[in-house]
Order: structure tokens, then sequence, then C-alpha cells
């Protein structure tokens, strides 16, 4: 696969050097984002209720005799994610999430949104005193941005985060962690 290996670490360096790359990198939603996000989302849900509504026989739509909902998997699947392969040089790694290109990807960003998880460092006197930014430039969704959301407020939240954790790996302090309903828990025990 596309996003794994030798190929993906060099498309890091080169997405964050391209001219239109370099635009969807930070952790701010840009308004063609947001409207991508929206028809995309509301796309989806619009197929699904007219599969539902084939489904229960009080509509009969279809396109080429199959249900809508299987045909747009199948144009999604079959087509634009290889679109989403080739834009790759141009849009980043991740375009599907920097782009609001796919539900999955906007799906994880809703849930990340929500709050279910974000990233906190244990001191954020380390993040300044850090010469290197590893943990942006490990990014693979191209969040420039975290250190100084660090330095600000001592945890990053982003819609566009999505979890992969490579910028925990990536902190040469071991500064950086997950802070999620786990950690929410541990501190009211520990009040109790």
């Amino acid at each position: 696969m596309m996003y794994q290996g030798t190929f993906y670490n060099s498309l890091k360096v080169y997405n964050r050097s391209s001219r239109l790359g370099r635009k969807t990198l930070t952790s701010r939603l840009s308004p063609w984002f947001k409207v991508a996000v929206v028809t995309v989302s509301t796309g989806v849900l619009g197929i699904a209720l007219i599969s539902y509504l084939n489904s229960i026989g009080a509509v009969n739509f279809t396109v080429l005799g199959i249900d809508v909902s299987a045909f747009v998997y199948t144009v999604w699947f079959n087509l634009l994610w290889y679109l989403v392969f080739i834009s790759i040089p141009f849009m980043g790694t991740y375009a599907c999430v920097t782009g609001g290109w796919c539900y999955w990807g906007t799906f994880n960003q809703l849930v990340s949104r929500m709050g279910l998880f974000r990233l906190k460092v244990k001191d954020p006197e380390t993040c300044l005193r850090c010469p290197t930014v590893d943990c942006a430039k490990a990014c693979p969704v191209g969040l420039t941005d975290m250190r100084s959301w660090f330095l600000k407020q001592g945890e990053f939240k982003s819609m566009k985060c999505i979890g992969v954790g490579e910028c925990v790996d990536a902190c040469p302090y071991d500064n950086i962690y997950f802070y999620d309903v786990r950690n929410w828990i541990r501190e009211r025990l520990k009040r109790l």
C-alpha cells in the first residue's frame, strides 16, 4: 500500500515542499475544506436514506439497475480512490483527511473533534527547548503547528488529527502522550 514504507516517508518531505501540499499544512480548516466535508457527509447521508427507502419499497431509485449506495460505493472505491492516490504528490499523503475527500476521513475527524482523545505534553518547557521539532516533522497529516499548541495550552486537539501517533513516537524526550478516556477515569479515581 502506498501509505507505508520508503515511499510514504519520502512523500512526507515532498508534501511539505510542494506548493499545493503546503496549503494543507497546520490544523486550521480552510473554507474549501469545510465545503468538501459538508458535501461528502451530506451526500453519504442522502444516499443512505435513498438506499433505505429503496429497501422498504417506498421509492425505486437505481443507477444502471443498481442500488444507489452500491453504485456510489463502487465508483468511490474503484475510481475516486485511485484519484486520491494519483493526487498524493500534490495534495499530500493523507488527502482524504487534509482535503476532506472521503467520508471515513471526515468521520475520524468528527470523532477527534468530539474530544475522545487529544495529545498532551508532560512539560511544555521541554517543547520550548526542543531544537528538532520532530513531532511536527513526523505527523503524516502535516499538522506542523502542534508545537505552538503545546507551548500555549499544554495540549493539541485538532479536527485534522486522526490519532496515528507518529508524533508521540518521534518525540526524542518522551514528552507527548495521548490523553483519552482512560486518563480521565484514572484522574477521577485518584480523587476518590
